[in-house]
């Protein structure tokens, strides 16, 4: 079955919409996690798993806020996955299980952590250059 132009084009437009929502709500995170506060959290575990995309650094970690604990696995406001087991090993250095390590929470909703609030400039480049790619694809295929 082979799609209609027009189809093939508002798939294009959905995804690429998606996509720009996507880096939008990144931006949006890095630029809030500016002004959360910070607080010591333990790593509970520290491992890298595999999918069928490749490997990807997993983390659990434990804090405390206002005498209620919290647990997270969230590394980056971004998922790292489909990397050489190599690449994983990297993200997961300096967090060994047992450490004591500085989380950064929205202090609106604790439950919210992170431990690393670095979103890579490339990452925003390739999002921004990924969605222009599809809308501007999507709009000629269903125009054209």
């Amino acid at each position: 079955m082979q799609l209609s132009p027009q189809i093939a084009g508002l798939i294009c437009i959905v995804i690429g919409l998606g996509s720009a929502f996507y880096l939008l709500w990144t931006l949006r995170q890095q630029h809030m996690s500016k002004h959360w506060y910070t607080t010591t959290g333990e790593i509970l575990e520290s491992n890298i798993e595999e999918d069928s995309d490749g490997w990807y650094p997993h983390v659990r970690y434990e804090y405390t806020v206002q005498r209620k604990r919290y647990a997270s696995e969230r590394l980056y406001f971004y998922a790292v996955n489909g990397s050489t087991k190599r690449d994983a090993m990297k993200h997961l250095s300096p967090y060994a299980v047992g450490k004591t390590v500085t989380i950064y929470y929205d202090p609106v909703k604790p439950e919210e952590a992170v431990l690393n609030r670095h979103v890579p400039l490339w990452r925003h480049f390739f999002l921004l250059f990924c969605a222009s790619f599809l809308l501007i694809g999507g709009a000629t295929m269903l125009l054209g």
